[in-house]
């Protein structure tokens, strides 16, 4: 299993490359969400090299959903890597995978839908179109996850550290409720990552971000999957930690611990660590009961 996480500073990418991680997801300009920061296209290459030197794989994460404004910018980063030295190609939207085909670099994407890849169906229609590797959604359990995986010759990418979205609007609902309120100028925070929800009905602290696509919502505490890491590494090719609304050095050590537990186990101390501050997400937690026949189908 290789570990992979997203670049969250430019600044700081010497020393995220100096990590024990073993690769770097590059989002790009305009056609990334839900991130820290992007890359313009004039510095891709740049970036790249610099993974490269450090002998990283490099992917670039285009999985934003592309409306029209998005399209003519998506054809232009592919005009732009072309003939680059990158590994895959993070995805979502069907856009980008009808380019990569044109552009002779459909070997490369890795199918990121969250919340789609559920059934071996799924698996075997990505085997079938010879693309790099899928990612399984995010509420699958354990148990699925492992059958999902028996058999299975495409490699399978897991997004398994990290604040998992739950609710995406191209609504700008921060700045229209600051609008209503009149209490704080619009512009002033409707960026910001200090932003909580709190439902009536729960004590739950939701995360709630504005950003060029429209409103996000996270789950109340990010993922960690150190609990159940022996099997989830059985599983997954590709280990994804996501550092958005981390600090810097939270980050780093959040790779130091996935990087002990693939090649020295889990301690006691790691497991310490997160348990109060994080959750296993729907490991253990079906969403449905049809869930394992759906799987299976």
């Amino acid at each position: 299993m290789q570990i992979m996480v997203t670049l969250y500073d430019q600044e700081r990418l010497i020393e995220l490359l100096k990590s024990p991680v073993d690769g770097i997801i590059v989002p790009i300009e305009q056609l990334s969400h839900r991130v820290n920061e992007t890359v313009s296209q004039a510095h891709i290459e740049p970036v790249i090299n610099q993974i490269k030197a450090a002998k990283k794989l490099v992917w670039l994460n285009m999985n934003a959903i592309m409306h029209p404004a998005q399209l003519t910018v998506l054809k232009d980063v592919f005009n732009v890597i072309n003939d680059m030295d990158f590994d895959g190609i993070v995805f979502a939207d069907l856009a980008v995978a009808h380019l990569a085909l044109e552009y002779n670099l459909k070997k490369r994407l890795i199918y990121q839908p969250e919340t789609y890849v559920t059934t071996a169906e799924d698996l075997a229609f990505w085997e079938k179109e010879d693309i790099l590797s899928v990612c399984l959604a995010r509420e699958l359990t354990l148990s699925s996850m492992q059958t999902l995986s028996k058999d299975k010759t495409l490699p399978i990418t897991l997004v398994g550290h990290g604040y998992i979205n739950m609710f995406h609007s191209r609504r700008p609902l921060i700045e229209n409720f600051f609008k209503y309120t009149n209490d704080t100028p619009a512009e002033d925070i409707k960026q910001s990552k200090q932003l909580t929800l709190i439902e009536e009905i729960r004590d739950e602290k939701y995360p709630i971000i504005q950003d060029d696509f429209g409103t996000h919502i996270f789950r109340p505490k990010p993922l960690q999957s150190f609990s159940d890491f022996k099997a989830i590494s059985s599983i997954v090719d590709y280990f994804i930690i996501e550092p958005f609304l981390y600090e810097h050095n939270t980050i780093l050590q959040i790779i130091a611990d996935y990087y002990h537990a693939l090649h020295h186990g889990v301690t006691e101390s790691i497991i310490i660590r997160y348990q109060d501050s994080h959750d296993t997400g729907y490991y253990h937690k079906s969403t449905s009961t049809l869930q394992n026949k759906a799987v299976n189908q």
